[in-house]
């Protein structure tokens, strides 16, 4: 696998690549994680055959870049939740060219951790562009995320959930939110595309355990998904 990075955008991108693939795989990664993408790749191709692309990119300010509407109990900040439509326009307007230029026209799974896979749920309804979702411990305890989730369906084909079983046992009263709008969502998401075009992985521990591992099987379960698809 080749890795490249893509200095031509605004945000630098990190690409690695298979030859011949099958797929362009999109993350946004928090500061931490930027330290880990080499070998969160590395776990996505030992559990899938399809060769990918992934392209992941660092978010500067994650609060602000990500949160799809502004809610206290993400930041108190008053900015937040009112940029998260400008994140979305590079990835569709300006890296999506770009790769579907190099790569071709292939399908498009965006996905990530925590606020990013919150995100990708989120960006699913705004636009058809992604065929897939991989969404690892999504932040859907955000405050209205049923009654949004309830009439903005998804325009993906397949969507991945994942959280951690310790996760709604938490003291945070919002955060403890996230059992059961992940059980809605999950549901809905049957609704909308079938039993066998999504699932939900319970992983054992909290939120912050084995990251690179849970948002890897994400990326693997969807590319998989895909392949039985076509």
């Amino acid at each position: 696998m080749k890795h490249l990075t893509l200095d031509n955008l605004d945000i630098a991108v990190d690409l690695y690549v298979h030859d011949n693939p099958v797929a362009l795989l999109i993350q946004p990664l928090e500061r931490k994680e930027v330290a880990t993408i080499g070998h969160e790749v590395a776990l996505i191709a030992q559990h899938t055959p399809r060769p990918f692309v992934m392209a992941a990119f660092k978010i500067d300010d994650w609060h602000l870049q990500m949160s799809p509407w502004h809610d206290d109990a993400i930041s108190r900040r008053e900015e937040v939740g009112h940029h998260a439509e400008e994140t979305l326009r590079f990835i569709t307007h300006r890296l999506l060219p770009v790769l579907q230029q190099r790569f071709g026209d292939l399908p498009v799974v965006l996905g990530g951790y925590s606020l990013a896979a919150l995100f990708s749920l989120w960006a699913a309804t705004q636009t058809d562009v992604f065929t897939g979702i991989a969404a690892a411990s999504p932040s859907v305890w955000i405050d209205g995320w049923q009654t949004f989730a309830s009439s903005h369906p998804t325009l993906s084909k397949v969507a991945y959930l994942s959280i951690g079983r310790k996760e709604e046992h938490v003291r945070n009263l919002s955060m403890a939110r996230v059992g059961a709008n992940i059980r809605f969502e999950q549901q809905l998401l049957e609704q909308q595309l079938g039993p066998n075009n999504t699932t939900l992985q319970w992983n054992e521990g909290g939120h912050f355990d084995h990251m690179d591992a849970r948002t890897a099987q994400a990326y693997a379960w969807t590319l998989n998904r895909l392949q039985e698809q076509a």
